[in-house]
């Protein structure tokens, strides 16, 4: 049997730590020592690979994100930066930036951003579904913090917004929506248990935006899912962070950060949970650096 070499070890055990606490435990909300074991069956020496949790992860570029994690927590606690230091920041300011753009504009974010992540991922959706994804931003309520607001690269806070939650998908499933991934499929990596959790409530909430389409559609089982079209399957993301909130705590007219809309995709309940929320908005970070895709179109 092929032994796995300590360091890639560790890497993979990062990943399954999904409390951050720095150990491999079974308690009452998961269990990491099932997770890490399948992870570990999971790697693929010739491609340096692994899966955790339907989350595909490359063992050079994860090998990076952990030593940048290693060395900003070593910053946190022992640097302490002079008042007078020039790399003290004042806070971003946004007043004036708009969050959602005439039609205008909006059809300028939907096509360059369409044109952007295309060109590296040639099975991304039609402009039709990225259109669509603009909608359900805002029917979700995701929205980039202003704190966060990247002036120098983005017009508005929807740009951003739009453009992370991208990322995300990319991250799942590279924009492929006959993406599989062990017993995972489709943009967002939905399982055959989250499909039925979605079923279910979009029949209790036939009035939210997209359920209908749910109720009225012939996808009835995993498979049909994975076949259709990329706009037919953000309609059961809707539904499945709409479930998320609830089991989260969080309102359905609360904001929810992209990094948090990635959490609650893997973690239905974790909407709340400020280590895994961290990690994604970490791991947004990534997917821009490792498909070499920069921030903003301005």
């Amino acid at each position: 049997m092929f032994e796995i070499p300590e360091n890639i070890l560790k890497i993979i055990q990062t990943k399954c730590d999904l409390d951050g606490n720095g150990k491999i435990e079974k308690t009452e909300n998961f269990d990491e020592v099932s997770i890490f074991e399948e992870a570990k069956k999971s790697y693929n020496e010739n491609e340096q690979t692994f899966s955790v949790e339907g989350s595909l992860y490359h063992i050079i570029c994860d090998a990076m994100a952990v030593c940048e994690d290693v060395i900003e927590g070593m910053l946190a606690r022992k640097t302490v930066l002079p008042k007078d230091d020039t790399r003290v920041q004042e806070p971003k300011t946004v007043e004036n930036v708009p969050l959602y753009e005439d039609k205008n504009k909006r059809d300028e974010i939907v096509t360059k951003l369409h044109e952007k992540w295309s060109a590296t991922f040639k099975r991304s959706p039609d402009k039709a579904f990225y259109n669509k994804l603009y909608d359900v931003i805002q029917k979700l309520n995701v929205r980039v913090k202003d704190k966060d607001f990247d002036s120098e690269h983005y017009s508005s806070i929807m740009e951003q917004t739009l453009d992370e939650t991208i990322a995300i998908l990319a991250g799942e499933s590279k924009l492929n929506t006959k993406s599989i991934h062990s017993s995972y499929r489709g943009l967002f990596q939905l399982d055959s248990k989250s499909f039925k959790t979605i079923k279910n409530w979009a029949k209790k909430h036939p009035d939210f935006y997209a359920m209908d389409n749910v109720n009225k559609s012939n996808i009835n089982n995993l498979n049909q899912f994975h076949k259709a079209s990329g706009e037919a399957q953000l309609d059961y993301l809707v539904g499945h962070i709409g479930n998320a909130k609830d089991w989260s705590g969080i309102s359905h007219d609360e904001n929810i950060t992209p990094a948090q809309l990635w959490t609650m995709i893997k973690f239905p309940r974790y909407g709340q949970k400020s280590n895994q929320i961290d990690k994604k908005e970490a791991a947004i970070q990534r997917v821009f650096r490792a498909s070499s895709i920069k921030h903003g179109i301005t």
